[in-house]
């Protein structure tokens, strides 16, 4: 399937969600964060990434120090990995290539800060995720700021033109393809699907979203 963007797709939790997000997904990222509630055992990532094929591992490790990081991405064979913390090669592991680093975004967030950690890392980090969810900061929220020292939506693309940005927002079918449009990023970031009851997941939010996204043949 070719997309009009790269997807990562984030803290899968189990065989259905890695095969669904296989067929389309660049990225594939387990949540190996001991600290986070959805912390996925070494043991449950090893048997998940046995079954797949096509996207990139990524282990997503939060706040996590380099020594647990590390120690994970031996065991798992991970060459790449997401954080949250501004670490360079000379801290990891030799076979650990790429580094993504997430950046959680407020509405608080000034533009001096964010290009402030941008080009520190930019060196040594292969991408930047920028988190908007977390804090409840919207595509409306940037697009409706007037505040120079705040970001908004022309800054975001003028950050996207300058650094390699994954942006994860409040996607939805009626604004994915003019963020993508406006912002040209090099890839977004979604969350797997959710899970109605115990083995039963549902991915009509996303499904919503790829067929969007999808090129003609």
């Amino acid at each position: 399937m070719q997309l009009k963007t790269r997807v990562k797709v984030n803290q899968i939790t189990n065989l259905s969600d890695a095969r669904y997000f296989a067929t389309f997904a660049e990225w594939v990222g387990f949540n190996l964060n001991p600290d986070d509630a959805h912390f996925l055992p070494v043991a449950t990532a090893r048997e998940l990434i046995g079954w797949l094929y096509g996207p990139r591992i990524i282990g997503e490790f939060g706040s996590a120090s380099a020594d647990f990081i590390n120690q994970t991405a031996v065991e798992l064979g991970l060459d790449a990995i997401q954080t949250n913390l501004p670490l360079n090669h000379q801290h990891l592991h030799p076979q650990i290539s790429t580094v993504i680093r997430q950046i959680m975004v407020t509405p608080q967030t000034t533009v001096a800060e964010l290009q402030n950690v941008l080009q520190e890392s930019a060196p040594y980090t292969a991408y930047f995720l920028l988190n908007f969810t977390q804090s409840g900061a919207t595509w409306e929220t940037l697009a409706n700021q007037t505040k120079p020292q705040y970001l908004n939506s022309s800054l975001l693309q003028t950050l996207c033109t300058d650094y390699n940005i994954l942006l994860h927002i409040n996607f939805t079918p009626q604004n994915i393809l003019p963020i993508l449009h406006q912002t040209q990023p090099a890839g977004i970031a979604l969350n797997s699907g959710q899970e109605i009851k115990t083995g039963l997941r549902s991915f009509d939010e996303v499904n919503a979203l790829i067929d969007l996204l999808e090129t003609e043949e």
